[in-house]
């Protein structure tokens, strides 16, 4: 392996030295000593690397590297939007390890398992890499994104998501937005969602979960998942929602799976839905905001369905349509209110 020059060295350098590295100490054949000299010096060249060493390491699937999981490798790109900002990944290590011990504690893990041998190895790196990661997206950025073990989430506008592995479970938290899931199957390691009042259990499925003001949702389009609320639990097939309601229990509809998650495509629909919540999701898709004028007009059902490029325009004619104005404030934002002298 080459080492990338240190000081140009780009963030897709340093990931694939990672990999390169991961690959050389899991071949199976025993790392001579310069390569493991030349393992600490990279690891202690920069906090980076070992950042970078970790990264892999979550993504190597229990050191079990396999072709559906190259993408994982790659950095999640956001879909084409109007606003394509990359926002930094918050990261934090069980154990509480200080940024500066880093390096030379892989090291040292690293080195230890060669001669400690793999299945000490794998108990050691599983201990020292349990990670919880966070990913956020900025208003109308839209993320897909690729888990360690091959589960697919597409991460909707202003939306938040923290994940945890372990070798036993697999823990997802959404802290507000729109997260659509296609779940690995893994029956050993069930995978639970959380958002809010409401969890989401599931084996191998397609579902998507919301989280706002006004509660979480769970519409599912493939597979079964058991949801659960402080009072109620259901089992969801495709084409079953369920909404945790102010007292805790769950309300369960039906709807067209094919429907679920339509943000991923640039496009929203809301059939008798609050106007505060079609704004509250808006926002997450439209850079400058709405607002609404009047916090009466929040509880307004409305029914409408456009594709994101569209926006301003089906505002302005539901607006109409319900006797309401829209206009645009200093800051650029929309602002729906009541006519004046309405």
């Amino acid at each position: 392996m080459t080492a990338p020059v240190f000081p140009d060295e780009a963030p897709d350098e340093v990931m694939d030295a990672a990999f390169d590295w991961l690959s050389e100490l899991n071949s199976g054949a025993p790392l001579p000593a310069e390569r493991r000299r030349a393992l600490t010096t990279w690891l202690e060249a920069q906090p980076a690397h070992a950042d970078a060493f970790a990264e892999a390491r979550g993504l190597w699937a229990d050191l079990d590297w396999s072709e559906a999981l190259n993408a994982a490798v790659l950095p999640a790109e956001p879909v084409a939007t109007p606003d394509r900002r990359r926002l930094p990944r918050r990261e934090t290590r069980s154990g509480r390890w200080k940024r500066w011990g880093a390096p030379a504690a892989v090291a040292a893990a690293m080195l230890g398992a060669v001669m400690i041998g793999p299945d000490l190895h794998r108990q050691v790196m599983a201990a020292l890499w349990v990670r919880t990661v966070e990913t956020a997206t900025g208003p109308a950025e839209i993320r897909r994104i690729v888990l360690s073990d091959g589960s697919r989430v597409t991460l909707g506008g202003r939306s938040t998501l923290r994940v945890r592995m372990e070798d036993n479970r697999r823990k997802v938290e959404l802290l507000e937005g729109d997260a659509f899931f296609d779940v690995a199957a893994a029956p050993q390691r069930p995978f639970t969602v959380a958002a809010g009042d409401l969890t989401v259990t599931v084996i191998g499925t397609a579902f998507e979960v919301n989280r706002g003001s006004r509660g979480a949702h769970v519409a599912v389009s493939r597979g079964r998942v058991r949801a659960a609320s402080a009072e109620s639990v259901a089992i969801l097939t495709p084409g079953e929602a369920a909404t945790v309601r102010p007292d805790g229990s769950l309300a369960v509809q039906t709807f067209d799976p094919a429907s679920a998650g339509r943000w991923r495509d640039q496009r929203a629909a809301f059939r008798d839905a609050p106007l505060g919540q079609v704004v509250e999701s808006l926002n997450r898709y439209h850079p400058a905001g709405v607002v609404l004028e009047d916090p009466s007009l929040a509880d307004l059902p409305v029914t409408v369905a456009f594709r994101f490029d569209q926006m301003e325009i089906a505002l302005t004619a539901l607006a109409q349509g319900k006797g309401l104005s829209v206009r645009r404030d200093a800051a650029g934002r929309m602002v729906i209110g009541r006519k004046r002298g309405a």
